[in-house]
Parts: structure tokens; C-alpha cells; sequence
């Protein structure tokens, strides 16, 4: 629980970058919707190398990480191949198929399905966008308002 005093504070900035949360954010969704898309098959975690190698990730990387050598131009054609993955993905996930892998993060006994996948995948991805927009903030200094007021053909305040 946040204290009253810890609600005040504004303690970045943060090891997390853009490129890093693009990647991360690219490698989750992609590996979830595959072992959805899998279900029921068992998939061992010595596999996830390979299902990232699938969209041109060699390794895994926690949000705090990046592929040193790829290029900004690299990192974004990772994110728009699995975009455009998760509507053939939407195609083939039964909603009620239960997966057989858990993460350790939660308890054995977990049941985990499609449903939960999409459900996961949306709060995972809006929260990593709401790191990225700090970090965005952070580095040009824009406020929410004048993005918006950009978007609607508005000059820069």
C-alpha cells in the first residue's frame, strides 16, 4: 500500500526505455497468444526462445531491456508483425480452452483460459503504455493536452 507521503513522490526516472517496453510488450503478447492458440498443449518454458525467434526476438528481455544491435526501425516492424498476429490469433483462440501452463507467478491450482489470456494482455499492454508515456514525457516534455491538440491539427503550445 502507497503511504500519503510515497503518493507525493515522483521518483523517476526509471531503467525502463520505449524500445524496451516495445519489445517486451511484443514478446508477452506473442508468447501468451501462442500457448492460447496451443491449448491444451504443454508448452516447456526452454521454448520461449524459439516462439520469439518467430517474430524476430533472439532472447528474452524484461521490460527494463533491449536487443543492443536493433535498430529503432528493427524494434517496430517486431511490434507491427505481432499487431497484425493478433488478428490471426483472435481467429483461433477458443475463449473457454483451458491452458495448461501458469506462470510462476501465480498458484498452481490457477486456471487459466483464453478469456484470461485477452484479459491479461489488455491490463499487461495498457500499463507498459502508460510507462511509455512517462518516458515519453520525461524526454520531450509534452503534456497529454498538447499531443491531443497536435492530433486534431493544432500547432505545438
Amino acid at each position: 500500500m502507497v503511504s500519503y507521503l510515497q503518493s507525493r513522490e515522483a521518483p523517476l526516472p526509471s531503467a525502463l526505455s520505449i524500445s524496451g517496453l516495445l519489445i517486451h510488450c511484443a514478446q508477452v503478447v506473442h508468447g501468451w497468444l501462442v500457448t492460447s492458440m496451443r491449448a491444451p498443449e504443454f508448452i516447456p518454458v526452454e521454448d520461449y526462445p524459439q516462439i520469439s525467434a518467430e517474430i524476430g526476438i533472439h532472447g528474452m528481455y524484461p521490460p527494463d531491456a533491449f536487443p543492443e544491435d536493433d535498430s529503432l526501425q528493427e524494434i517496430l516492424g517486431v511490434f507491427d508483425r505481432v499487431v497484425e498476429f493478433i488478428d490471426h490469433a483472435a481467429a483461433e483462440i477458443d475463449l473457454d480452452a483451458e491452458l495448461p501452463n501458469n506462470p510462476p507467478w501465480l498458484p498452481d491450482d490457477a486456471a487459466l483460459t483464453g478469456r484470461w489470456v485477452w484479459l491479461h494482455l489488455i491490463t499487461e499492454v495498457a500499463r507498459h503504455a502508460g510507462h511509455a508515456d512517462l518516458i515519453r514525457e520525461a524526454l520531450d516534455g509534452q503534456k497529454a493536452e498538447e499531443l491531443n491538440e497536435q492530433v486534431d491539427g493544432g500547432e505545438r503550445a
